[in-house]
C-alpha cells in the first residue's frame, strides 16, 4: 500500500515541488506566499485602518529602515578605520624589521 502524500492545508492538494513550513504544517510554496501576502495585508490594515495612517505608517517604516541603514554604515566605517590602522601598524612593523635586519636601525 503506497503511503499518501500529505495535503497542503490551503489548497488541499498533495504536496509536491517547492514547499514551505508554517506553524508545523507543510504548504506549497505558492500557497504559503499567498497566505503570507494575505496575513501581511490584514496586519497592515489592522494597524493602519485609514489612508492617512497608512501613509504615516509607511513613512515611519521607511524612517526606521533609514536609521538602521545609517547605523550599519557607521559600524562599517568604524571597522574599515580599524582595518586601515591595523594594516598601517603592520606595515610599519615590517619596515622596522627590515631596517633592523639590514642593520639600518
Amino acid at each position: 500500500m503506497a503511503k499518501e502524500k500529505p495535503a497542503c492545508p490551503r489548497c488541499k492538494q498533495p504536496i509536491y515541488g517547492p514547499i514551505a513550513y508554517y506553524r508545523n504544517e507543510i504548504y506549497h510554496q505558492k500557497c504559503f506566499d499567498e497566505l503570507n501576502r494575505e496575513l501581511t495585508t490584514e496586519t497592515f490594515k489592522t494597524q493602519f485602518p485609514d489612508n492617512d495612517s497608512r501613509i504615516l505608517g509607511i513613512l515611519q517604516w521607511q524612517q526606521e529602515i533609514y536609521h538602521l541603514n545609517q547605523k550599519q554604515e557607521k559600524h562599517l566605517a568604524t571597522i574599515e578605520t580599524i582595518m586601515i590602522i591595523f594594516v598601517c601598524v603592520a606595515g610599519m612593523g615590517v619596515i622596522i624589521s627590515a631596517c633592523a635586519a639590514l642593520g639600518l636601525g
